[in-house]
């Protein structure tokens, strides 16, 4: 399973990198339909991860590692190392987000605009 979300995450990139921006919307919305087909057929899974930002550039401006657990439906728990720490957990009706750095914790609701997010493509109703 890992090997194939990282192959759909990498043909993400490489669209991302050679295309319009039109195109570039296109080719993301193949790709994550192709991701979502996959993903139906899994009740549970994890993942390790790593999130590049990059400057208008091009240029890595920064590197975090971070794991993910999520079980349909609805429920995920994402993980974020330094330089930016971060707890995601989710419940299926709410969602926290810790920040160690600020000690502070924000709940929102999983309302339909929190529902749109890449998070519940992994753990919700695709």
């Amino acid at each position: 399973m890992i090997r194939m979300f990282s192959g759909i995450l990498l043909m993400l990139a490489a669209t991302w990198s050679g295309l319009s921006q039109a195109e570039s919307v296109q080719a993301s919305r193949g790709a994550a339909e192709q991701l979502t087909s996959i993903l139906k057929g899994y009740e549970t899974y994890q993942a390790d991860f790593i999130q590049i930002v990059v400057n208008e550039n091009g240029s890595q401006v920064q590197e975090t590692r971070g794991s993910l657990k999520a079980k349909r439906p609805g429920l995920f728990y994402w993980e974020t190392g330094a330089p930016l720490s971060q707890f995601i957990v989710s419940d299926g009706d709410k969602v926290e987000v810790y920040d160690p750095d600020l000690e502070q914790v924000t709940v929102h609701s999983l309302d339909e605009r929190v529902q749109t997010t890449p998070a519940l493509l992994l753990s919700g109703e695709v």
